[in-house]
């Protein structure tokens, strides 16, 4: 049985053990182990942010070093060790792994645009006047050396130019589809929807609450307040003018049990069917949430909600995907708001279909884990 380990920096949950492919994994002869290294490398967001799905098995919670170097003692030559969140580039880490021979492996499966080219000038121009640097992880040493991957899994064409990573002429590429794809392959067939009248999904990023934000020492997003207010007035005048209902995709790592509904007017809340709920919808809402690729995968409408009132960053990425896309883009912070809705381009649909999504159609129409065992299924 091989032996296969997950370096995070969050604790384990339903949702990630899908996306890591654990079940798969193990009908597939592999040991499967998520090794989360947020307790010690970030403390602070470790003590805020327990997932409410969190799940003990498979899991080991890496506390401390000396903790990290006594289970680092069964990886060997024939271990793959997965680095999705990049912990070898903290130094600790490096420390103890740079003694270890082991395959390296990591993967870009669900990327997406950050900053197009006029973004980056107004974020270098704005960091400039501010006298600001970029946000920075908390806790976070850079490690001094490189490490080069034995496998990278790579979703759509921008990714393989990642400089997240360190790839040379020995590193094996395997293309995959994203995971966004993976649930549009499981859904595929499903003809039922949830809501049996014309609605819309507004996804839910958690703006102000977002456990993510734990991870800086200072970032925010807007105040709660003023957030919910110019949501909900652009939510009214939509639902107005389109005769369309507006249905919340839940964030899938938020409580919505003790979450206030009258944030959102009162309107109906449903998690985990974010894929199925854009299937069958009209228009997709959205901020900067990576589920707006599936609103391209099922050719939806996507309308970006700006505001005056947000982060900065935050922003110039709503505006970057927008014009990329050249879909709606609406400031629900103008008091004189006026919803015009265009249609969909096709061809700049297409274009971050094969960027970010699926590079082409020689790629077959498995799961991320899927082709991964299967590229390595003869191998060693």
């Amino acid at each position: 049985m091989k032996l296969i380990i997950f370096l995070t920096l969050t604790y384990g949950n339903k949702r990630d053990s899908k996306r890591l492919g654990f079940e798969h994994l193990k009908k597939n002869n592999f040991k499967v182990e998520q090794w989360n290294l947020g307790p010690w490398l970030l403390p602070n967001y470790a003590q805020n942010y327990i997932p409410y799905d969190k799940i003990d098995n498979l899991s080991y919670d890496v506390k401390d070093k000396s903790y990290f170097n006594k289970i680092a003692k069964k990886i060997d030559k024939e271990t793959y060790l997965f680095d999705p969140w990049n912990c070898y580039s903290f130094f600790e880490v490096q420390n103890i792994l740079s003694r270890k021979k082991f395959r390296y492996c990591s993967m870009i499966t669900n990327n997406c645009l950050v900053y197009d080219t006029i973004a980056k000038f107004k974020l270098k121009l704005f960091l400039f006047l501010k006298n600001k640097k970029k946000p920075k992880i908390s806790n976070y040493s850079t490690a001094n050396t490189k490490k080069y991957l034995n496998y990278f899994m790579y979703a759509g064409k921008e990714s393989k130019y990642t400089k997240k990573f360190y790839l040379n002429e020995n590193t094996k590429k395997i293309r995959v589809n994203s995971h966004d794809y993976d649930n549009f392959i499981t859904i595929k067939y499903q003809k039922k929807p949830i809501i049996n009248s014309d609605y819309s999904v507004f996804i839910d990023e958690a703006f102000p609450n977002h456990p993510d934000l734990n991870l800086y020492k200072d970032k925010t997003q807007c105040e709660p307040e003023v957030y919910y207010r110019e949501l909900n007035n652009f939510f009214d005048l939509y639902e107005k003018k389109t005769n369309n209902k507006i249905i919340i995709a839940g964030h899938p790592r938020i409580n919505y049990d003790s979450f206030k509904k009258s944030n959102f007017g009162n309107r109906e809340i449903i998690t985990h069917k974010t894929d199925l709920l854009i299937k069958f919808a009209n228009d997709i809402l959205v901020h900067t949430s990576q589920a707006h690729c599936y609103a391209i995968i099922y050719n939806k409408r996507l309308i970006w909600l700006d505001s005056v009132n947000y982060n900065y960053m935050t922003r110039l990425l709503i505006q970057s995907r927008s014009r990329y896309l050249k879909s709606n883009i609406v400031k629900i912070s103008d008091l004189k708001m006026k919803i015009k809705l265009k249609s969909i381009s096709n061809l700049h649909y297409q274009k971050y279909f094969k960027n970010y999504i699926k590079e082409d159609k020689s790629i077959t129409d498995k799961t991320v884990w899927e082709i991964f065992t299967d590229n390595i299924a003869n191998e060693y």
